[in-house]
This record gives C-alpha cells, sequence and structure tokens, in this order.
C-alpha cells in the first residue's frame, strides 16, 4: 500500500469512527452536551473534506474508497438525517456542518460517477 493508499484508508477509518460517535451520541438516553456534539459534527466534515481532498488528488484511489468503507454515503445520509429529525438539527452550527458534510459527500459521489464515465468510455 502507497501513501495515497494509506491516507485514504486513514481518512476512511477517521471518518467511519466520527460517524460512529455520532451514532452513540444520538442513541445516549441522556441530553448531548452540546459543544461535544458540535465537536462531534466537525470532526465529521473535517475528516470527511480531507478524504475529498485525498481523493480529488488522484480519483484512481476510488477503488480503495469502494473496498475501504463502502457503505460511506449511506452512513453519512443516516447522520444527516437523524441530525434534522432532532432539535439539535435546527443549531445553526450543526446545520451548518450538516451543509459542509453534505457537500462534501455529493462531492466525492460525483467523483465516483465522473470516474465511472471515464472508465467506460
Amino acid at each position: 500500500m502507497d501513501s495515497d493508499d494509506s491516507l485514504v484508508a486513514l481518512q476512511c477509518d477517521a471518518v467511519a469512527q466520527a460517524l460512529q460517535q455520532l451514532r452513540d451520541t444520538f442513541r445516549s438516553r441522556n441530553s448531548p452536551d452540546i459543544v461535544e456534539l458540535l465537536d462531534q459534527f466537525w470532526a465529521v466534515q473535517d475528516h470527511l473534506h480531507r478524504l475529498l481532498a485525498a481523493l480529488s488528488d488522484d480519483p484512481a484511489k476510488l477503488h480503495n474508497l469502494d473496498q475501504r468503507y463502502p457503505s460511506l454515503s449511506s452512513e453519512v445520509t443516516e447522520i444527516l438525517s437523524s441530525a434534522s429529525s432532532t432539535p439539535v438539527g435546527s443549531l445553526g452550527a450543526v446545520t451548518y456542518s450538516c451543509r459542509a458534510i453534505h457537500d462534501s459527500l455529493f462531492k466525492i459521489q460525483n467523483l465516483k460517477h465522473s470516474s465511472a464515465m471515464a472508465a467506460s468510455a
């Protein structure tokens, strides 16, 4: 595995861990600490943006994403849906973070689509 492959793998793992922390927070019966919750959203936002940057630098690494983290889209979508259905989803910082997360996911999906189109041409 070269350094680019390991960077994609590292970012995939970081995104997965950040999403799991948010899932755990949403499933908790305790009221979430707002600062902790914001940190968790920002962690997802940051790691997903870093993953996008790594994939944008070399779209050939998209195969690593599909192998390493095939459920990325569905897991991110689940978190965004969970956020919008809770009171914390109305917080401006959470709304902004969710938009940035969605934007990064959309760009990753566009990279995948473009790569698939180029491969079939």
